[in-house]
């Protein structure tokens, strides 16, 4: 039997540092390791409400909104929020396996991601 509350906050937690890290990037001007730590941001808030709503560890997959149908939230979740987290997910690709690898975005292109995933963020904390 696994501790829920722990598995739960060590989710969010990790979340709420790596969205510090992303934003630290971003402001050295390492945009491509920002958006990758952003989208890892994300991909933790939503395996803590996996574990909320499955009681269960969730699975080592990295595809935003697969996990979050695994937290049963695709549905309750806007078109924008989905939209946001469906971009985010190239970045963890870009960010794990080379051959994935895109141009990195500009300044004002890693911002505009920033926003996007800033409002999933900020829906995903609303459901804990």
């Amino acid at each position: 039997m696994i501790d829920l509350e722990k598995q739960i906050g060590y989710w969010k937690t990790g979340g709420e540092e790596d969205w510090e890290a992303a934003n630290r990037l971003l402001d050295a001007g390492m945009n491509r390791h920002g958006l990758f730590f952003a989208h890892l941001s994300l991909e933790k808030l939503i395996k803590g409400l996996v574990v909320k709503q499955t009681l269960e560890v969730p699975p080592k997959i990295h595809n935003l909104i697969r996990l979050l149908d695994l937290a049963q939230l695709q549905a309750e979740a806007a078109p924008p929020i989905v939209n946001a987290l469906a971009k985010m997910n190239e970045f963890q690709m870009e960010g794990r396996y080379p051959e994935h690898s895109l141009p990195p975005p500009g300044k004002e292109e890693a911002l505009r991601y920033m926003r996007d995933a800033q409002e999933a963020r900020l829906w995903l904390l609303n459901r804990y």
